[in-house]
């Protein structure tokens, strides 16, 4: 799926979407991502960069993508946590 619709401006590569209760991804943008080694250069500011070897595959990549989407599900934004606050704890969530 590509062009995925969120608040942000750049193009994201997967996302859940809570109204229609269920997760969309763009995989050719996933692979984009991995082979830029996106994890290194985080989208919004705030957000703790991952070390880059990080993924030693794209198959390890795209789980963290698909964990890290699962878990924007599973846990919600906490009342006044930064979004650059949400996002690192939902990567916490979803390297376990």
């Amino acid at each position: 799926m590509d062009n995925l619709t969120t608040t942000r401006t750049n193009p994201v590569a997967a996302r859940w979407d809570h109204n229609l209760r269920h997760m969309q991804v763009n995989l050719s943008l996933i692979k984009q991502k991995y082979d830029d080694k996106a994890w290194t250069r985080p989208a919004v500011e705030g957000v703790i960069a991952l070390p880059e070897d990080a993924f030693n595959s794209y198959e390890e990549w795209l789980t963290f993508i698909l964990e890290h989407e699962s878990a924007h599900r599973t846990n919600l934004q906490h009342e006044g946590e930064t979004t650059a606050d949400y996002e690192n704890r939902i990567n916490v969530i979803a390297l376990k």
